[in-house]
């Protein structure tokens, strides 16, 4: 084992190089539960035995935050013993102390214990009870791997704290269970939902916080914890960068069949996406082809494959905690040195797009090796953005932009730019009602228009058009949408009647 002093940060076999922020770095745990979902039946997932709590959702959230002083210090059992309270807070320091010496032992396994008990007695860069800076600051929310605890990369979380980020997280756990994944494809895909649920709840909770820029929120996810970030990402528009560290969403492609919502077009934000060495991403090999990373089109996408580093090197845990034993063709000190280049490369991508730093902008614009890199260690590709994906909402910015007095000229462009793109008869309907709902007449009439633009044959899109005439006192337009309705649908009563109301002459 690589043991250092005491006056060192606990890091184990992981010696991390990469330069520390100018801020202190604040700890706090909030307990916290999401009435709107439940977490049991009443019972105990795992032991089968009655429970008198409600069975709300409970979410143990760490934060990590930039402060103008230290406060408490602490060690890295610290971060270990929070693995009592996931449920809630608790007090029995027995119970702490068990679970605790029960983590070492498992991270120990057949090795002699001391080495271990030593890395964990070692201070970490948080300190507790810590005078927050001022903000607000950009915020990032850390989504574990499957069933994993939020502390697990806690040096890069630290890391990012130090130079200016508020970072929380909470740990992964499934709907109802503690675990996240155990292959059952429709059980995963609701575990899943729930991690990216709780990564919205957390932004909602954080954008409360006035330290908080709620314009500027990246998730960053590790493994599954990808998975469940990609999911986030493509419904809550809060989300402006993801980084994944070997997310799962490229490797999973049957269970994103079974979730057809969740597709590439919905990613439209800067994607920061690191694969390990058993995935090459260089131009000549891909072993991964057609996979959900590639095929997103919408978002500019940076990848950096990792020559040195396994899946399970991703986060500080599994490198604190290495041991000697072979891991690969990469030394512990080569591993140290990618992660911590990874480090760099996730600030560099965050500071860029929230800081609008040049550096870091040179920085990622530049190859791996002109910063320093060692040749080979890192392979780096980038994919602009086509622009927007074609979408409702995307042409609605158009047609609100051109007016809806011209929207079947707007259409017919957009139609063409975008060959895929449709509006049905369905879409368009709703969309009308809640514009003569909100009295906004004229922008419902532009919409009737296009609706005979698209199907003129259609007796409802005639229908749509005459109530919005009558509503605006056209009763000659009026009259003759309504005519055009009973034509396409004889059987039309109600056309029948408006046909007569309008025909009469005083």
């Amino acid at each position: 084992m690589l043991l250092f002093g005491s006056s060192v940060c606990a890091q184990g076999q992981l010696q991390f190089s990469a330069p520390w922020g100018p801020h202190a770095i604040g700890f706090k745990v909030v307990h916290l539960v999401d009435s709107s979902r439940s977490w049991n039946d009443g019972h105990d997932p795992l032991t089968g035995a009655a429970v008198t709590a409600m069975p709300e959702r409970p979410l143990q959230v760490l934060l990590w935050y930039p402060a103008s002083a230290a406060g408490k210090p602490m060690v890295y059992s610290d971060y270990l013993a929070l693995l009592a309270s996931e449920d809630g807070a608790v007090n029995d320091r027995d119970l702490i102390q068990r679970v605790v010496v029960g983590q070492i032992q498992a991270w120990a396994g057949a090795d002699p214990l001391s080495g271990y008990q030593a890395i964990a007695a070692q201070p970490v860069h948080a300190t507790t009870a810590a005078t927050p800076a001022a903000g607000p600051l950009p915020l990032v929310i850390y989504a574990p791997s499957d069933s994993n605890a939020s502390f697990e990369d806690d040096v890069l979380c630290e890391y990012l704290a130090s130079h200016g980020y508020i970072v929380i997280s909470t740990s992964s756990r499934g709907a109802h269970l503690p675990y996240m994944t155990n292959a059952q494809m429709p059980v995963d895909l609701a575990n899943t939902r729930a991690q990216a649920a709780d990564i919205g709840v957390l932004i909602g909770q954080a954008a409360m916080l006035a330290a908080v820029d709620t314009n500027k929120i990246a998730v960053l996810g590790y493994s599954w914890g990808g998975m469940a970030s990609t999911f986030a990402a493509t419904t809550d528009d809060r989300i402006k960068l993801l980084v994944e560290l070997d997310g799962s969403v490229r490797y999973y492609p049957k269970l994103l069949v079974m979730a057809p919502d969740i597709t590439p077009d919905r990613i439209q934000v800067p994607l920061l996406f690191f694969a390990d060495q058993e995935d090459p991403l260089t131009p000549n090999k891909n072993n991964k082809p057609g996979s959900f990373i590639d095929r997103i089109q919408h978002a500019d996408v940076t990848t950096i494959w990792l020559r040195d580093m396994q899946h399970d090197d991703l986060t500080s845990d599994s490198l604190r905690f290495g041991n000697d034993h072979p891991h690969g063709p990469a030394t512990a000190q080569q591993r140290s040195e990618s992660y911590s280049w990874i480090a760099r490369y996730t600030l560099a991508f965050l500071d860029a797009h929230f800081k609008d730093d040049p550096s870091a902008k040179t920085f990622l614009g530049t190859t791996p090796e002109t910063q320093g890199v060692p040749a080979g260690m890192f392979v780096k590709m980038h994919r602009a953005s086509r622009g927007p994906a074609p979408s409702l909402q995307d042409f609605a910015q158009h047609l609100g932009k051109a007016g809806f007095d011209h929207s079947t000229t707007v259409y017919a462009d957009y139609h063409h730019a975008h060959p895929d793109f449709s509006l049905t008869q369905d879409q368009l309907e709703p969309w009308i009602s809640a514009l003569v709902h909100l009295h906004d007449f004229q922008r419902a009439l532009g919409l009737a228009k296009l609706g005979i633009f698209i199907a003129p044959k259609r007796s409802n899109a005639w229908m749509d058009l005459a109530y919005v005439d009558d509503m605006l006192h056209q009763p000659a337009q009026a009259l003759h949408a309504f005519q055009q309705a009973l034509r396409f649908d004889p059987g039309n009563a109600y056309a029948r009647a408006q046909v007569r109301r309008l025909g009469r002459t005083d």
